[in-house]
């Protein structure tokens, strides 16, 4: 597993990157804010880019994951979605975290 973690005053921002051969299996992101603020753009930023990594070249894809991603963080709801080949789950009704997951098949990835 592969992990990376930005602090910016009081927002933590986490990617991780799960394998299994030379197959990547699991992409999640996760966000700490104060629990009495409400996540920011830049919360929406990344944890979109997360979530649109396997389609990065279909921006059709790109549109759906990125209008199903805000909708649900705005709303401050959890929702998980089967698109594509990839299996999403986003936790975004606890405050002060959001948790996002982007599941594959175990096939190559992207597709």
């Amino acid at each position: 597993m592969y992990a990376c973690e930005l602090n910016v005053g009081a927002a933590g921002f986490e990617a991780t990157v799960a394998t299994a051969g030379n197959a990547v299996t699991r992409v999640s992101a996760i966000v700490r804010i104060e629990a009495n603020l409400e996540p920011g753009p830049g919360t929406l930023v990344f944890l979109t880019w997360i979530a649109t990594i396997p389609y990065s070249g279909d921006q059709a894809s790109v549109t759906e994951i990125a209008s199903w991603v805000t909708g649900h963080v705005q709303a401050r709801t959890s929702a998980a979605a089967t698109i594509g080949r990839y299996i999403y789950t986003l936790e975004a009704s606890v405050p002060g975290t959001l948790y996002l997951t982007v599941e594959g098949d175990g096939k190559r990835w992207p597709a």
